[in-house]
């Protein structure tokens, strides 16, 4: 590294699929990916389309190359500079006393030829400041030694300034995954709209494969062979076909638990959540091997989710969400957002708990526990304001049916006017249960520094804060609202929006003023 120090570098040539990825992503994120896909495969002129898709794919490839080639990184003693843009360009001079974490990211193949992809994560911006694609590992084992020789740095100047310097703990192990784990996480996996896919994958290969069959051995001998199996179960057609079916069923269920565990052990394959000082580590990956490291002064809020199936269980997903990023685009390069910490299983408690050491004094009768008896339920008008939309567009309906039906009272007008009331009448029960469920798990909880919000409708979903994160709020009245005196308390975070709904008035006012004036006088960052 000593000959590399202070001269412009490239990254290696395998950096143009990390370009190649961002291209793809911005792409797909525009208005025009959806109608582009149907059109592809609804259209006639699918050789006009396919090769104006591979004409793209040319383009983006060679997007990706030029900027591989403009991009450029320099080491020097205390900083790292950061030149990249194609169009726009755009630099970046970063001090290692602004870096707050160094997070690594290594495919299969950046492990083959000792690659890694280092993110850079500071104290000022809101994402990550930059990404070193695909550069050797000795770059990122030299850029941690140098941030860590800053701070050793930066501590004995506060000694011998007589400055208090502040404890660090030695890294301590907070979570290990195990076996057990990864089958709980495949159960509770939120790709679960992906089983009807297999089961009727199964049921479309079941069908080929006779088809197949009864070309290749014969239609006769296949229906002496099925005549021998239904006499076996006792010659009964009904029997036989349930049986099969339940196979089918069973297999799919088999075959997806196996895919949505096998994901998760790819994934999060060793995970191990460490604390070291004020920071928080996870290391996960089977091929991809993935290290995140969030300050606990960027946190902004920890984000408890359960599912269905979770609850049952008592376990939990946790993730410590750090600001958002930006769009540039000058350069047509997505800013790469701060990594999310993300702790896939776990108990309610232990999430508690790291959630109140990363919170310190602060937030200390907050909570992540959905069961928690201290949540307090918003007002059930809320059900009312949900479901009167949704009733009184479907009365709407039905009544212009009427009046424009035929008044002579045939059998096909009875017949449709009688479904439609029985469908404005399921309608109608369909969406007071669903906001009756929404407004069971809609509650909040605040102390002194800061608020949790539980939602969920099946599943809770708790999202906690501290007050001196906010950077705006308000109060916003429906005229529902403004008739019954409450009112809906709106939080804008670095991480997103949050809001409590249908509060009363009064509270939601206090609430508002105070967590402004706990944000505009806190002396210390939010960031």
């Amino acid at each position: 590294m000593n000959g590399q120090v202070g001269a412009w570098l490239r990254t290696s040539p395998f950096a143009i699929a990390f370009f190649l990825g961002n291209s793809i992503r911005l792409l797909l994120r525009g208005p025009w990916a959806a109608p582009a896909a149907a059109a592809f495969f609804v259209g006639d002129q699918r050789e006009v389309l396919l090769l104006i898709f591979l004409l793209v794919l040319v383009l983006i490839l060679a997007s990706a190359a030029l900027q591989y080639w403009c991009f450029r990184f320099k080491l020097e003693g205390d900083r790292i500079f950061v030149r990249k843009g194609v169009l726009g360009k755009s630099s970046l001079n970063l001090p290692f006393d602004r870096i707050q974490a160094i997070n690594l990211e290594r495919s299969p193949i950046e492990r083959l030829f000792g690659l890694v992809t280092v993110s850079l994560d500071s104290a000022g911006t809101a994402g990550a400041e930059s990404r070193l694609p695909s550069v050797k590992a000795s770059v990122a084992e030299w850029l941690r030694e140098r941030v860590d020789s800053r701070r050793v740095h930066l501590a004995r100047s506060a000694v011998r300034a007589e400055k208090p310097v502040p404890e660090v703990d030695e890294p301590e192990v907070q979570l290990r995954l195990t076996g057990r784990d990864m089958a709980m996480i495949g159960l509770s996996s939120r790709n679960l709209v992906l089983l009807p896919a297999v089961i009727g994958g199964l049921l479309q290969f079941m069908e080929f494969a006779e088809e197949e069959a009864f070309r290749s051995a014969g239609e006769e001998a296949l229906r002496s062979v099925a005549g021998t199996l239904d006499a076996a179960i006792g010659g009964q057609g009904a029997m036989a076909t349930t049986l099969m079916v339940a196979g089918i069923v069973l297999g799919g269920l088999l075959v997806f638990f196996v895919l949505v565990a096998g994901a998760a052990l790819v994934k999060y394959h060793d995970y191990t959540l460490v604390r070291e000082g004020t920071a928080l580590r996870s290391r996960a990956g089977l091929l991809t091997k993935r290290e995140v490291v969030v300050e606990a002064a960027k946190i902004q809020q920890f984000t408890l989710v359960q599912n269905m199936i979770m609850r049952p269980l008592r376990r939990c997903r946790l993730s410590a969400v750090p600001a958002r990023g930006q769009t540039e685009a000058t350069s047509g390069l997505h800013q790469p957002s701060a990594d999310v910490l993300e702790v896939p299983m776990m108990e309610r408690e232990q999430a508690d708990e790291l959630m109140a050491r990363s919170f310190g004094d602060e937030g200390s009768d907050l909570t992540l526990v959905p069961t928690d008896g201290r949540f307090i339920g918003v007002s059930p008008y809320y059900v009312r304001a949900r479901t009167l939309p949704v009733v009184g567009w479907a009365t709407l309906a039905t009544a212009v049916f009427f009046a424009g039906s035929r008044p002579d009272g045939d059998v096909a007008t009875l017949a449709l006017a009688t479904l439609l009331i029985i469908v404005l009448l399921g309608t109608s029960a369909a969406a007071t249960l669903l906001s009756w469920l929404r407004w069971r798990g809609l509650a909040y909880l605040y102390d002194a520094d800061g608020m949790a919000i539980r939602t969920g409708v099946l599943g809770r979903k708790v999202q906690a804060f501290l007050f001196r994160k906010v950077q705006a709020a308000t109060v916003k009245r429906s005229p529902l609202q403004r008739r019954k005196g409450l009112a809906t308390l709106k939080v804008s975070l670095a991480s997103g929006d949050l809001a409590v709904p249908y509060l009363d008035a009064d509270l939601a006012q206090r609430l508002r003023d105070y967590l402004l004036y706990k944000a505009e006088s806190s002396t210390v960052r939010w960031h």
